[in-house]
């Protein structure tokens, strides 16, 4: 590289290789030299010019990096002179190339990739039930209600066509909902809750049906799997898309906590033949209010039917409901079986108290049987322990209210204290099932209150007057 320096600084010049140089005279002693005189076009004669020493000592690699960069410079220049007359010449070849891939390309985007977007946000997105409505009306129909929800990512706004949203058990082969729920028009953006308003819909495939009442009932937690077929809309895009959830709910837990509050036997019976009053708690561990109608249940002893109770215009929230019952004891059957629901109560007596199962008996709302409900409540069975302290309270508090007449109840125990005797001494009891297990022990009682020669006649006697007293 050469600086060229004009007569008033051919002074400098010198002073600066002198300086560079150490007084010296040899080319090595410094990067710079002076020319005088030079052939090169690129200097001028008779000036005196500074010049770096590579640019002499290698002449030939400054002229090719040179070349090289005037070439590329070229190449540059020819390559867009190329490209344009390229396409000047071909520019129709390339506009129909342009429009066929669109014309491929635009209805694989709208027709497959933006709807295939579309199913992924709807995937993706969870449908969980914050509550729900379901009563039953016939035998045929179901009124159903819920609360929900839609998210969608935060920016986008999509629209839904109304859907019928079709129930149905996601294990079981095949598709065969058995119920179905209406979802109005939506707009979801970001999270949006959803209400369903109560919808009267029919009853389809029963055996589903009763396959998702029987998990409900019986688990702690239960499934319910919706399936239909809706149009979303992203601005002016419109897709065809499918909504399939299974969503997990609390269940019923068997109605865990299941019990009778209070019973009060009320004696004569009433004109509608109830002899048994009194409150049961149902529980509802679900998030769902359920209504069930008119329930009647069956009571058991052991294996013995001892009475039926009713609970009316049975309407379960969230939690634990207590109910009125009323309902009947068979006291003739309960009185000549006595041994034998006593035999039943063994484990439970120890503890102080009388167990007593119940399962469904009939399911009734405006007079129509509900076979959905009934076929799964009368496969069902609770258990229910109730206090003897307790059972002694609601009696003492039948006497006090007027509900039972003191003489009625008395010739009740009688007639007990009769079977009983009969029992111990191995009389006609209609069952056996209690004899072995309590005629020891009734035995053993009899002798020990009353010593070895007391008549049956003479212990119901003696109970009564102690009772009258």
């Amino acid at each position: 590289m050469g600086l060229k320096k004009g007569a008033k600084e051919k002074g400098k010049a010198l002073e600066e290789y002198e300086e560079a140089s150490g007084g010296k005279s040899s080319f090595l002693a410094s990067p710079w030299i002076l020319f005088v005189q030079s052939t090169d076009s690129n200097i001028k004669p008779g000036k005196i010019n500074l010049v770096h020493i590579e640019d002499i000592q290698h002449p030939d690699e400054k002229r090719e990096k040179e070349h090289k960069k005037r070439k590329k410079r070229r190449d540059r220049r020819n390559a867009f002179t190329r490209f344009r007359k390229h396409m000047v010449r071909y520019w129709l070849c390339y506009a129909i190339l342009i429009i066929v891939l669109l014309a491929i390309g635009l209805p694989v985007l709208f027709l497959k990739i933006i709807p295939a977007l579309a199913q992924r946000i709807i995937d993706d997105t969870d449908l969980p039930i914050y509550s729900a409505t379901l009563k039953a009306l016939t035998n045929d129909s179901v009124l159903i209600g819920l609360k929900t929800a839609l998210d969608v990512p935060l920016g986008l706004t999509v629209g839904l066509d109304p859907v019928e949203l079709w129930l149905y058990n996601a294990d079981s082969e095949g598709f065969n909902p058995y119920t179905m729920v209406r979802l109005d028009k939506q707009k979801v953006k970001g999270h949006t809750e959803i209400s369903v308003e109560d919808n009267t819909v029919g009853v389809g495939d029963r055996d589903e049906l009763d396959k998702w009442l029987t998990g409900m009932l019986n688990n702690k937690e239960a499934e319910i799997s919706v399936k239909g077929n809706t149009t979303a809309h992203l601005g002016e895009l419109h897709f065809g898309v499918n909504l399939k959830k299974t969503v997990k709910v609390k269940a019923l837990n068997r109605l865990d906590g299941f019990g009778l509050v209070s019973a009060r036997i009320k004696i004569p019976p009433a004109e509608d033949g109830s002899n048994l009053l009194g409150d049961m708690i149902l529980p509802n561990w679900s998030d769902l209010t359920i209504g069930l109608g008119n329930l009647t249940f069956s009571v058991w002893a052991g294996q013995l039917l001892i009475g039926q109770v009713s609970a009316f215009d049975v309407l379960l929230p969230p939690g634990n409901s207590t109910l009125p019952f009323r309902g009947q004891v068979f006291l003739e059957t309960f009185l000549r079986n006595l041994p034998a629901v006593i035999g039943s109560q063994a484990a439970s007596l120890g503890s102080g108290k009388i167990e007593l199962s119940l399962n469904g008996n009939s399911t009734v709302v405006n007079g129509n049987h509900i076979g959905y409900l009934e076929k799964v409540l009368n496969a069902a069975s609770f258990t229910s322990q109730v206090p003897l302290l307790q059972l002694l309270s609601d009696m003492m508090q039948s006497i006090a209210s007027g509900d039972t007449d003191l003489g009625g109840l008395l010739d009740l125990i009688g007639e007990g204290l009769d079977s009983l005797l009969n029992g111990l001494r191995g009389g006609n009891s209609t069952s056996d099932s209690g004899g072995g297990a309590f005629s020891d022990i009734l035995k053993g009682l009899n002798e020990t209150w009353f010593g070895d020669g007391n008549s049956k006649r003479d212990l119901r006697e003696i109970v009564i007057a102690k009772l009258k007293r």
